[in-house]
């Protein structure tokens, strides 16, 4: 009715106005939505330095003027000087490669202006006045981190295999063979005593008792 102010619109927070942007609003894209690129140990090394000292990297975008086709249309002269205003810088935070096993995060940077003071142009609004902003992926062939490997269970599984040790009879037993031996001994010698000498055999067996 008359009189009655207007229901203010609710404001979108962050994550709305990015996500309305990304569907209706303007964006640049890569010519290619994935780019490998292979690098050696050197840079593996650097990269754990980074997560370490740093955890995280600036991304710098550089737009170029692309040359016209047709030389009797040339490139607005402004197309340089935007061109140049609008190099940006996104920081990246890699600190969720950290964990052990991770090799692969995405992001969501604010874009920054990252121009010198003299190609910026104070007509144009600045990266971070037009709420701008990049996402990005990343991706690695192998964790920075590996994996802890498992507990060993049976801490005897670290000791190398080794034939096992031989085993002594008892003591008692020990004996009793070498008693028997003994007496098998002294039977053997009165049976050839015997068979030769009837007197030497019985001074062995009286020697025996």
């Amino acid at each position: 009715g008359e009189g009655e102010e207007a229901a203010e619109a609710p404001v979108p927070t962050e994550a709305e106005a990015r996500e309305r942007a990304e569907r209706f609003g303007r964006s640049v894209q890569f010519k290619e939505p994935v780019v490998v690129r292979y690098r050696g140990t050197r840079f593996l090394k650097e990269f754990r330095q980074m997560l370490n000292n740093t955890g995280g990297t600036w991304v710098y975008f550089v737009p170029e003027e692309k040359p016209s086709n047709d030389p009797k249309k040339p490139n607005l002269p402004e197309v340089g000087s935007l061109s140049k205003h609008f190099v940006g810088k996104a920081w990246v935070d890699l600190r969720s490669l950290i964990r052990p096993g991770a090799r692969a995060t995405e992001a969501l940077c604010d874009l920054r202006t990252a121009a010198l003071g003299a190609e910026v142009m104070t007509e144009e609004p600045t990266l971070q006045a037009s709420r701008a902003f990049v996402r990005l992926a990343l991706e690695l062939r192998g964790a920075p981190v590996a994996e802890p490997e498992p507990p060993i269970e049976d801490l005897r599984a670290l000791a190398p295999p080794r034939k096992p040790l031989g085993k002594f009879p008892a003591s008692s037993e020990a004996s009793l063979k070498y008693r028997e031996a003994v007496e098998a001994s002294f039977a053997a010698i009165c049976r050839d005593a015997g068979s030769g000498n009837a007197g030497a055999a019985g001074t062995a067996r009286g020697g025996g008792q």
